[in-house]
């Protein structure tokens, strides 16, 4: 999960590991991602919102499944793998460095976990960064401006990009400018997530999409660049 703030302040990004334990309205604890399963987006909203204190604006679904459409028909994107991963579960082998990629590659590249000791935390960061790739391309004058890639664009994009009820063209181009250019970003660290999500963070100021209230600084403990405790 990810929570972008946008408005007042810095604009903010932050992660959500998929197993981060939330109190769900009406289930108890349990893992976040089963918000989604029980009751939909409504339920995991809900959750979000719970516990961070924070109204929700907007809802962005990304279906990775589309991934590979939406990459080829801007031409590629960017990634910049800070080390060589050879990831054989997502076919992933690809060397440290910036480098353009193909459909395939980065839906690899968003999948790839096990060869990483953090796991799904390094996930986090790769699929932040693919999103961010794939904003950045969809929104160049390159891809309005060409006919061929206009069509191929608009035409992937629904596979990829899914926009919450009342979240018109405007809202979503403003949503991806944020996300290709978000200047802080951190993910909520596993261990303890239940605690960092709790009263202290209810402050606003673990992000959302433009919320109406002013978001503070969220102490280091309740959200690190790597989503590892500190």
């Amino acid at each position: 999960m990810m929570l972008l703030h946008t408005g007042d302040g810095p604009t903010t990004l932050v992660s959500i590991p998929r197993d981060s334990p939330l109190e769900i309205p009406g289930h108890g604890v349990g893992k976040v991602n089963s918000a989604f399963s029980k009751g939909g987006i409504p339920l995991l909203v809900q959750t979000l919102e719970k516990a961070t204190g924070v109204r929700i604006d907007g809802y962005v679904e990304i279906g990775f499944g589309g991934l590979v459409g939406v990459v080829d028909a801007v031409g590629g994107i960017e990634i910049c793998p800070k080390r060589n991963i050879r990831d054989k579960p997502s076919g992933l082998n690809v060397k440290k460095g910036c480098q353009e990629v193909d459909g395939a590659t980065a839906l690899a590249y968003a999948r790839a976990r096990k060869y990483s000791p953090i796991s799904d935390l390094a996930r986090v960061q790769q699929q932040r960064e693919v999103v961010a790739a794939v904003g950045k391309k969809v929104l160049s004058p390159w891809s309005v401006i060409n006919p061929v890639r206009y069509w191929q664009t608009n035409a992937a994009v629904p596979d990829f990009f899914r926009f919450g009820e009342g979240m018109g063209p405007w809202d979503a181009s403003q949503w991806a400018l944020a996300m290709t250019d978000t200047p802080k970003s951190c993910t909520v660290p596993l261990a303890g997530a239940d605690a960092s999500l709790g009263p202290q963070a209810r402050r606003p100021g673990s992000s959302t999409s433009s919320p109406r209230t002013a978001p503070t600084t969220s102490p280091p403990r309740l959200c690190t660049a790597t989503g590892l405790a500190g």
